[in-house]
């Protein structure tokens, strides 16, 4: 009877339970080398910095290629400045938190549609803005597909 159910119980729960990876297994999968993620963050800003070079060219831009990368480079520097300052409010306030992030990002985006605006000698902040995004969502399929690829879907 109730012996037996428990002995049943906890095979099973066992069997489950020795399935899941435990911690040190999960980040052995997960974890890239240093050199992997400079190599990944330098190809980001490469491919960043060439397609907002040539996307802004074929539109009517100005832009040079060493001020798209100059772009992209400062934008990720905000970022990180960004990003510090959200984690820090939504540790102290998780609910104030939440709302300075999201305003922070539109903010990026802004930000981000000023500066090519101005690489590229454009006059309507509010259509590049559109174009950036656009761009970035064109860019996150392609790129996903292309990892994807090389990577396999494991």
């Amino acid at each position: 009877g109730a012996g037996a159910s428990s002995a049943i119980t906890g095979i099973l729960f066992a069997a489950c339970f020795s399935a899941i990876p435990t911690v040190p297994e999960m980040q052995a999968m997960n974890t890239p080398s240093p050199i992997g993620t400079a190599v990944n963050n330098l190809l980001m800003i490469f491919v960043l910095s060439w397609a907002l070079f040539l996307v802004g060219r074929s539109l009517g831009g100005v832009g040079a290629f060493l001020g798209a990368a100059t772009v992209v480079v400062w934008l990720s520097l905000v970022q990180v400045g960004v990003l510090a300052l959200s984690a820090v409010v939504m540790a102290l306030i998780p609910t104030l938190g939440l709302l300075v992030f999201v305003a922070l990002g539109f903010w990026l985006l802004w930000i981000n549609a000023t500066f090519v605006a101005t690489l590229h000698g454009f006059q309507n902040t509010w259509l590049v803005l559109f174009g950036v995004v656009g761009v970035q969502l064109v860019l996150l399929v392609v790129m996903s597909m292309f990892t994807s690829a090389i990577l396999g879907s494991n």
